[in-house]
């Protein structure tokens, strides 16, 4: 299991179009160029979602990416150039984004040598009880549950890791992330399971939302050794973007979101 940033956004203004083309094009990309980068995945909200429920939220965030690394201090000193020519970042991004790094504590899967690229569900969650007992009330009551449901694919239970980007932390420190086959049937399934109600275990409302994949998952080897269809979708973007990206200046304002 490899170490993630999980990094949920919006687009200013609506500028959907030219927000996607900047983070699927030269962004990700950028990461996966760093030290440690393994591979990455971006998804946009999902049409499908669980019903309203007390204690239960959505994300405000219409975005999702999911990076997987085996060193986030390395990954995090790569983020020294972020605002420079070397890691242009558009301004149709709202800086108020949440971006956190996080460990693995717990994970299970239908295919073991498997990777599944489709919907995700993401479950942010602050305990009610001590770490340990988290964990393993988290572990045995509800994600073993779920991966017996009809589209569950894989889950894992994750806590923010010590060090971060950024010198704050997530309200809701820990995360399940589960991979869907069919989103429907899994999301039916839960309610059916009453399964999408907060765990006994988590203090609080959490949040539920469901992201389905803007493309498959891609890898740090893909990007230093891309197609040609790769580097010429790199090249337009770079050419597209123009002068509208943050400077220097949107740096501390980042780092205090």
């Amino acid at each position: 299991m490899h170490d993630l940033a999980v990094v949920m956004t919006n687009p200013l203004d609506n500028r959907h179009d030219e927000f996607n083309d900047w983070y699927s094009h030269i962004h990700i990309r950028d990461i996966m160029r760093a030290p440690a980068s393994i591979a990455a995945q971006r998804f946009v909200l999902s049409a499908d979602q669980l019903p309203a429920s007390d204690g239960v939220e959505r994300s405000h965030a219409q975005y999702l990416a999911i990076y997987e690394t085996y060193d986030i201090e390395k990954l995090t000193y790569a983020h020294r150039h972020v605002f420079t020519p070397a890691m242009l970042v558009s301004d149709s991004i709202d800086l108020s984004h949440e971006g956190y790094y996080f460990h693995p504590l717990a994970s299970r899967q239908h295919e073991p040598d498997g990777l599944h690229s489709g919907h995700v569900l993401i479950e942010q969650l602050a305990p009610a009880v001590a770490h340990r007992s988290f964990v393993e009330d988290y572990a045995k009551q509800r994600m073993a549950p779920m991966l017996t449901l009809p589209g569950f694919k894989a889950g894992m239970l994750a806590t923010a890791a010590p060090h971060q980007m950024v010198p704050s932390m997530p309200d809701r420190p820990y995360v399940g992330i589960y991979r869907l086959g069919d989103s429907r049937a899994a999301l039916a399934a839960m309610v059916a399971a009453g399964l999408n109600r907060p765990p006994a275990s988590a203090r609080g409302s959490i949040i539920m939302s469901c992201f389905e994949p803007l493309f498959d998952r891609l890898t740090a080897d893909e990007v230093l050794h891309p197609t040609a269809a790769g580097m010429a979708a790199e090249a337009a973007a770079r050419a597209a973007i123009g002068d509208r990206f943050y400077d220097g200046s949107h740096l501390q304002r980042w780092r205090e979101r």
